[in-house]
């Protein structure tokens, strides 16, 4: 009896968890690098991001990494914060070193 009693709990515990999670659907409103970008923040591909990143400053002296992660909004929200609202942890810690000191957030 306790055999099955901890198997339903895990499995009732296991199963929480899975609904639990969120599976969102982003849809891209053009094809601009801007909204490819947030694509790649917000699916927590950072090599994909890093590359977008570089691509988007390659041949602009104005513009480096770190000017992008600061410039760039998607759904009128910095990277980092767009990021940390899809639960997307590897690029947020990326893009939250890249981010100015004031719009810097914890990695609750």
């Amino acid at each position: 009896m306790k055999l099955f009693n901890l198997t339903s709990s895990l499995l009732i515990l296991l199963l929480s968890f899975n609904a639990h999670s969120s599976n969102y659907k982003l849809i891209p409103t053009d094809s601009s690098s801007e909204a490819k970008i947030c694509m790649l923040t917000a699916d927590n591909n950072l090599v994909g991001l890093k590359k977008a990143l570089k691509l988007y400053a390659w041949g602009n002296m104005t513009v480096t990494e770190r000017f992008a992660v600061n410039d760039i909004t998607c759904n009128e929200m910095g990277l980092a914060h767009f990021a940390q609202q899809y639960d997307a942890s590897k690029t947020f810690v990326y893009l939250n070193r890249l981010t100015i000191r004031s719009n810097k957030m914890s990695s609750n």
